[in-house]
């Protein structure tokens, strides 16, 4: 056991959160999701490659209180786009309002969402995976700012006690990100898009569990019949078109799955 004098300040950046989330995603594939967590194996993994990655020996303890922190994110972020006027550009990984003057009103009791505001939600696909499913929706369920542990903001370094290894190549933060700027989105269609997107990425997940087989790419064909079948009285026409051009190109199955509702009939009217 480390002796006190070995126990420093974990701190959590971009990218090694980045790192872990993306640890936690394969988890879930490989099917070491329980119902809210991870079962032994899964955690035993995670923080073997995530401490092999980092060089620092993370207890399983600070990796769960990362995870809550993460669950807590995604739960204030779904209740943000859950709001009238809110949305979600899937291409830039940016929320979306009808109207700006609306982010005033909504900040003021929910100032955690200022992050949001700033730099959007780059993981939330991702969080979709980890989190869909086992994360309980409504006022109660998701907490407002009041609730949110300090440090809430990548911006802001988690830090909790952690006992060094082995120093390998250390992982830095990139904050120089290229913010490009959002478009606007009516709020039906894009909670549509997120939605089907969200559901499409975790039933692929689960299929992919449940029978063993390689992590399925989200883009396949699969995945726009999914989104197809879901679109409101789409004849069959432009039905077999979309599935005939998604099975002859790639770079159409990822842009319409990007899209948003009007774009994607759009890509299908022009068929």
């Amino acid at each position: 056991m480390a002796s006190q004098k070995d126990t420093f300040n974990a701190k959590w950046n971009e990218t090694s959160t980045n790192y872990f989330v993306s640890l936690m995603v394969e988890e879930v594939k490989k099917g070491n999701r329980t119902s809210c967590t991870f079962n032994k194996t899964g955690w035993k993994n995670i923080r073997i490659a995530f401490n092999n990655k980092i060089g620092f020996q993370y207890t399983q303890v600070q990796l769960r209180n990362k995870h809550n922190k993460l669950r807590i994110q995604y739960g204030s972020f779904k209740k943000l786009l859950g709001q009238s006027g809110f949305g979600w550009d899937n291409v830039n990984k940016k929320v979306t309002v009808d109207d700006p003057s609306i982010w005033e009103l909504h900040l003021k009791d929910n100032n955690e969402w200022a992050k949001f505001k700033k730099d959007g939600f780059p993981i939330y696909l991702e969080l979709c995976i980890i989190f869909g499913g086992t994360y309980a929706t409504g006022e109660q369920a998701i907490g407002t700012g009041q609730n949110l542990p300090e440090g809430f903001g990548d911006h802001h370094l988690d830090e909790e006690g952690f006992t060094p290894a082995n120093p390998s190549t250390p992982v830095h933060d990139n904050h120089n990100l290229d913010r490009t700027p959002n478009t606007k989105r009516r709020k039906k269609s894009n909670q549509y898009n997120l939605t089907t997107t969200c559901k499409t990425i975790e039933d692929m997940i689960k299929s992919s569990s449940a029978t063993s087989q390689p992590p399925v790419n989200p883009y396949s064909v699969a995945a726009v019949v999914t989104i197809l079948l879901e679109i409101p009285e789409l004849d069959d026409g432009l039905y077999t078109k979309g599935v005939d051009k998604a099975c002859a190109s790639a770079k159409w199955r990822e842009a319409f799955i990007t899209s948003t509702f009007e774009r994607r009939n759009a890509l299908l009217r022009n068929l």
